[in-house]
Formats: C-alpha cells, structure tokens, sequence
C-alpha cells in the first residue's frame, strides 16, 4: 500500500490481512496513530522479497510528526523492514559491493530507465556483483 504525502493522521488497516509493504512518509500521523497502525498490521515474518517485489515487508514511516516517537520495534518483531527517517533523505549506499546496475523510478514506482534527465527526487535500485539489490532515495540535480 502506498499513500504518501496525503496528510493521513490515522490509517486502519485491521481488514488488510494480507498487507505486505506500507509506505505512509510524508503524513501527518502522530506517534499515537502510527502505534496503533503498527498493532493492526500482520506478521510478516518469514516473507522474502523477490527480485522487483523488493518493497514486500517494507513499513516507511519516515517525515511523519510521530515518527522519531513511534514504535519501531514492535513493527520489527512482527518482521517489517521498518524506515523511519526523521531528518530528511538519508543517501543509502550499497557497503562496497560493485554496482552492475542502476534503474531509476519515480517516486509512485513508475520505471524510468537507468538514466534520469530531470532534476528531482527518485528511488533508484541498484543491482551489486553478487545478485543483491539495494534501493534508496536520491534527489538528482
């Protein structure tokens, strides 16, 4: 489910069962309302991403007034990948792996290619040497 930047401040997701990937950044929850999102969601554990479902067991709670408040961990226990950033993009670099392929989308998921004209903020995956994806933000000048 994805419902960035709509000035959400509350979500009931007690129905969606088989919820697996949440992105909620940019609301206006407090760390009330995040908690009792996070009580509503599924347990996840066990669940795998697959090659382009890399967003399966992913919660962003990230630039939210409650974030740096919520609870993370009990998220976590239930096996969500949890992003909770709180000031600002943070850019995530693969360790030291060799990137062997870049592909950029906008910021709904629509694929653009490996190449980026226009300046703006974008998720960009990054294939390394060993298979393994890597997905972050970037803001490209």
């Amino acid at each position: 489910m994805a419902a960035e930047h709509n000035r959400l401040t509350a979500l009931d997701v007690a129905s969606n069962k088989d919820l697996c990937g949440v992105s909620l950044q940019g609301n206006a929850m407090e760390a009330e309302a995040i908690n009792a999102m996070i009580a509503q969601l599924p347990d996840v554990t066990g669940q795998e991403p697959v090659p382009g479902s890399e967003w399966i067991s992913i919660l962003d709670i990230s630039a939210m007034p409650g974030t740096a408040s919520a609870d993370a961990a009990t998220a976590k226990a239930k096996g969500w990948r949890v992003i909770n950033e709180t000031s600002g993009i943070v850019d995530i670099a693969p360790d030291s792996d060799e990137v062997v392929a870049v592909e950029y989308f906008t910021l709904s998921g629509v694929a653009l290619g490996d190449n980026v004209k226009a300046p703006g903020l974008y998720i960009v995956r990054m294939t390394l040497a060993d298979g393994r994806t890597v997905a972050a933000k970037r803001y490209v000048k």
